[in-house]
């Protein structure tokens, strides 16, 4: 009986899986069809690189400039929230190896060029889930904004054929609970 159950589990998982993997696959060839258009290839290009990290750290030295004790506690979260998150990010690429959309799947072509090889999980919108979770946290008028660019930032990783759509929703997961954490250590 035990037996019987557990390959009808198994079943129902893979079943369950391999939709997941189609859904996932269809959104982001669907999400990267819209290319093509100057105007908007380019606003998704620059989406893209402003979540390279530099703007990160201006908006971190910014603050502290504003405020130096409230500067110094986003300095300490942000440090326990990406130091966390690289870890993460580092281990979950090394043991899943996914493919780029790009290279994996014929018809998604790549307006940027990656920083690594593999895809899962979106790094970019980790970072700006974690931005977006502690500038939250910090001023919380602005989480709209905040979570607005980190959502456009996701989006921008699929428009621009570097990751899928589960690429993108395990990296905001991952920023929202590292930013979390960061902040856990601060209040």
């Amino acid at each position: 009986m035990n037996l019987v159950f557990l390959f009808v589990y198994f079943n129902v998982f893979k079943r369950t899986i391999h939709k997941i993997s189609v859904l996932d696959r269809w959104m982001s060839i669907k999400v990267n069809r819209w290319t093509g258009k100057p105007k908007i290839d380019n606003l998704m290009h620059l989406v893209s690189r402003a979540a390279d990290g530099y703007i990160y750290a201006g908006i971190a030295v910014i603050l502290f400039w504003i405020n130096r004790e409230l500067g110094l506690d986003f300095l300490q979260a942000a440090f326990i929230a990406f130091s966390l998150e690289t870890i993460v990010y580092i281990i979950v690429k090394r043991f899943t190896h996914r493919l780029r959309p790009f290279e994996a799947l014929a018809n998604i072509k790549s307006l940027i060029r990656p920083p690594d090889r593999f895809s899962f999980p979106s790094g970019h919108t980790a970072g700006a889930f974690i931005m977006a979770t502690l500038i939250s946290g910090f001023y919380s008028m602005v989480w709209l904004p905040a979570y607005l660019f980190a959502g456009l930032v996701g989006f921008s990783r699929i428009y621009n054929g570097v990751h899928y759509t589960s690429d993108v929703l395990a990296g905001m997961l991952l920023g929202i609970s590292c930013g979390k954490i960061g902040l856990g250590f601060i209040y």
